[in-house]
């Protein structure tokens, strides 16, 4: 049986063979400016370091592994605000009570000795204040620390007598570093009329700078703002959540 004359085809193949390689050649330039444009897949956890987090008050801090979300914790009884110390849900009070670590003794610049805990708003507070760096004038919302130890009679603008330790060691504070000036904001959770969580927590700022005032600070070193439902530190969801809501924080705006 005599086959067809394969010479046809190898005339193809040797006229058009360039063609092809041109295909190849342009294939491979695609993929390279693809790499390099739209950039490799990154795994979840790949954008920051291992462990690190961000509160709402604007420290960060690293450990072995990354805290559960806020929500999550709080509705088991415990929770975790990123930046600053554990604690846990009163069930009874309808209040978040704040680890603050074990007790320290903090001196001050003019030699004021405080005893508070060593991730209490006062060692943060030092911290600051004492550092060489400068504030964060980018962020300044990430300066904000919350105060842990401060509260107020539900639904009032009242302090709570247990409030009276940390103010007085926030006077002292702010005694010792005197060019230090502070924005005092206080915020809601999300449950109840806006227009009054927007004046409840505006009052209850302006309680926390007149009692400060009362013990000696300057007037002119204080600012109250109240920002109601806003900037949630955990969803508003539970009632553990809405009691990490209802906060009071400090953030230095001189020093």
């Amino acid at each position: 049986m005599a086959f067809p004359s394969m010479a046809p085809a190898w005339e193809l193949v040797r006229q058009y063979w360039h063609w092809g390689v041109l295909l190849l050649v342009a294939t491979g330039m695609g993929y390279a400016l693809a790499r390099t444009f739209i950039g490799e897949p990154q795994t979840a956890g790949n954008s920051s370091a291992a462990g690190q987090t961000v509160g709402p008050d604007g420290t960060s801090s690293t450990s072995a592994s990354v805290a559960a979300p806020a929500n999550a914790a709080a509705q088991s009884g415990n929770a975790m605000l990123s930046g600053a110390a554990s604690g846990s849900y009163d069930v009874v009070r309808d209040v978040f009570i704040y680890n603050t670590g074990p007790e320290i003794i903090i001196t001050l610049p003019n030699g004021t000795r405080l005893m508070a805990g060593a991730n209490s708003t006062e060692s943060r507070l030092n911290q600051l204040l004492a550092s060489a760096a400068q504030l964060d004038s980018i962020s300044p919302g990430r300066r904000w620390i919350t105060l842990d130890r401060i509260g107020f009679e539900p639904g009032t603008a009242t302090l709570i007598p247990e409030s009276a330790e940390q103010l007085g060691n926030l006077a002292r504070l702010l005694k010792a570093y005197p060019r230090a000036q502070l924005l005092i904001g206080s915020y809601t959770d999300g449950t109840g009329p806006l227009v009054f969580n927007y004046q409840l927590s505006a009052d209850r700022a302006r309680t926390t700078m007149q009692a400060l005032t009362r013990m000696g600070v300057p007037a002119a070193r204080l600012q109250a703002r109240g920002y109601g439902p806003q900037s949630f530190v955990a969803p508003n969801t539970t009632p553990a959540n809405r009691a990490l809501n209802r906060r009071t924080s400090i953030r230095v705006v001189k020093k």
